[in-house]
């Protein structure tokens, strides 16, 4: 009898606590089935980076143009240059609304490393916009691994138009 009361009380500790933890987190703390299967998640809970989960959820900007040249000869890749300045309110909406659409994320991560460059530094993102004439922003150049400019388009895209402009540009290269 005493030990069916202690079983009924921590089944009640651990209902209680479940309702806690699903309230507190609505999504879950468990990975999906559907993680598990593209391997996007550690199964065993190690603290693994995951390189791929992270790399489908954001874009990840470089900011200095050699090393950023060296991972696209590695991976690869050219190279998505976004060139901004602060004052620039189309370089910030960009930033927000653009940047963060997950199929552009996915467009841009599985053909690109990105950079990003202030055209107004005073010293490399300064010589960059002189060396590429960049007249405008945001101004979007594609380099191929060695440097060389592919192409460019100046301003504002949605992240429907995005894909569509990038493409053009490597298509006009």
């Amino acid at each position: 009898m005493a030990m069916r009361r202690l079983f009924t009380r921590d089944m009640a500790l651990v209902a209680v606590m479940s309702l806690a933890l699903n309230w507190l987190f609505p999504t879950g703390l468990g990975a999906q089935p559907s993680e598990l299967a593209e391997g996007l998640v550690d199964p065993a809970g190690g603290a693994q980076a995951n390189t791929r989960l992270a790399a489908a959820s954001k874009l990840t900007w470089q900011k200095d143009l050699d090393q950023t040249l060296e991972m696209a000869r590695r991976h690869k890749k050219m190279v998505l240059v976004d060139v901004y300045t602060d004052w620039c309110g189309w370089c910030h909406k960009l930033d927000r609304d653009t940047y963060t659409n997950p199929e552009v994320i996915s467009f841009v991560n599985s053909q690109f490393i990105c950079l990003k460059i202030d055209a107004e530094d005073g010293g490399k993102g300064e010589r960059f916009a002189r060396t590429y004439r960049v007249t405008a922003f945001p101004c979007i150049i594609l380099l191929d691994a060695t440097g060389k400019k592919v192409g460019a388009f100046y301003g504002y895209r949605s992240a429907d138009q995005f894909p569509d402009a990038v493409r053009q540009v490597m298509t006009r290269g």
